[in-house]
């Protein structure tokens, strides 16, 4: 899971509320502003933000007489934020980069997918984003309130293995690193195409070296539909892995961060596998890579299928599943930049199928549901609890290993996203 692009963090800027119409803002980028006087500046009715060495500011007045702050250009700035990468050259294909300091970028992105936290700033407001484009109208949510449990998804949850799931993540968090640029993600690629091939789907591989080279691909795995082909459900999950620095260097298990929900699409295919038949709607299992340098390959793709215009009619994505913060078993669905009314009957469909699971709002973000929803399809997000990616103590470290994965929770899970992924596949 990524909170960023390429490593990056999106500093929260919390501006003033007075800001009730579209108007441009004050922005100020401080060097080194002392505790004294970021107070004097909140008495004036100015908010700031830091992540790291920069920190900036939103000021409705001029600030000129602050000589430890320094001006932006004065640009219509329709979204802002401030990432970090050591790999530069990438940004500047899709943003307009402001100030730098040291490997700290601000900038304005091309993408509402570049700069994905709990808040977008524009023009002075703190907004939320809306899908470039609309909603497919065929879109048809599934109510199960009220309703007996389908025999069949109940028969499929029943051979859902936590153990043979952990199989698949010791056998993924083997290889050294699965940085998106590294041999071991081409070799996790072709573990993936292996494993998917021989429970029976159609294996494919998108390409998106056309905008970041020398990169592994994203592993599609699909069998079309009997009765309504043309209709899409796509279970996502990133194969891709990271350190500290996010290079190909550093070992880079990824247990946790992001093996688990790809041993969840594994197991799914294997439970498809297991049903002998073929489901009434297609379905298209996606292991991602480049989400840690920014839903790079989930990005590419939904744009693909976008400008096809194809049909999906739900996208569920799994990241970071089966660590259990505390006594609790409850799935944290994600709370932003997701579709309400597919989380509404996702949380449904967990209640009918696996009641022993509770389920609650998570403010973590991003992962490669984002990029679905930023093409205006149908999209949620899976995680392991009601919290944050950062409250997991081994994220984006050499020490994301398997054992710190409860088999019995990621069972759970496991089960909770396979009941929907049923569900809409089999259209009932």
């Amino acid at each position: 899971m990524t909170f960023n692009l390429f490593s990056m963090v999106v500093i929260l800027l919390f501006l003033s509320s007075s800001f009730h119409t579209i108007q441009a803002t004050n922005w100020y980028y401080l060097h080194h502003a002392t505790l004294s006087e970021q107070k004097s500046l909140y008495s004036t009715g100015c908010y700031h933000g830091t992540y790291g060495p920069i920190s900036l500011l939103s000021c409705s007045s001029s600030q000129s007489n602050a000589t430890f702050l320094k001006s932006l250009p004065e640009e219509d700035v329709s979204y802002l934020c401030v990432i970090q990468t050591s790999d530069p050259t990438q940004l500047y294909t899709r943003s307009t980069i402001l100030h730098q300091l040291g490997d700290y970028y601000v900038l304005i992105p091309d993408s509402l997918s570049l700069c994905h936290e709990d808040h977008f700033i524009t023009f002075g407001k703190r907004v939320s984003p809306s899908p470039v484009v609309p909603i497919s109208p065929n879109v048809k949510y599934i109510s199960v309130k009220g309703m007996a449990p389908d025999p069949e998804i109940v028969a499929a949850l029943a051979g859902v293995d936590g153990s043979r799931m952990m199989q698949s993540i010791t056998q993924l968090a083997n290889f050294y690193t699965r940085n998106t640029r590294a041999y071991g993600a081409v070799q996790a690629q072709n573990y993936l195409i292996n494993r998917f091939t021989n429970y029976g789907f159609a294996v494919s591989r998108f390409n998106y070296q056309f905008a970041y080279p020398n990169t592994s691909d994203v592993v599609i795995a699909e069998l079309t539909g009997t009765d309504s082909a043309n209709q899409i459900v796509v279970i996502g999950a990133h194969y891709d892995s990271r350190g500290p620095r996010n290079d190909n260097l550093e070992r880079a298990p990824g247990a946790n961060d992001d093996a688990s929900g790809v041993s969840i699409l594994l197991e799914l295919a294997r439970v498809i596998q297991s049903l002998g038949k073929r489901l009434s709607r297609t379905i298209r299992l996606c292991a991602f890579s480049g989400e840690e340098q920014g839903l790079l390959g989930s990005f590419y793709y939904a744009q693909s299928l976008s400008q096809k215009g194809e049909n999906v009619v739900a996208m569920f994505n799994g990241d970071m599943l089966g660590w259990q913060y505390d006594n609790e078993y409850t799935l944290g669905m994600k709370r932003d930049y997701i579709d309400t009314s597919l989380l509404a009957s996702a949380n449904e469909i967990t209640q009918l199928y696996v009641p022993d699971l509770g389920t609650g709002l998570s403010t973590s973000c991003c992962s490669d549901y984002v990029s679905f929803y930023d093409f205006g399809f149908p999209a949620i997000g899976y995680f392991q609890y009601p919290g944050i990616a950062a409250d997991y103590p081994y994220y984006h470290t050499s020490n994301d290993l398997p054992v710190y994965i409860q088999p019995d929770l990621l069972e759970l899970e496991g089960k909770a996203m396979i009941a929907a992924a049923l569900t809409y596949a089999m259209n009932k």
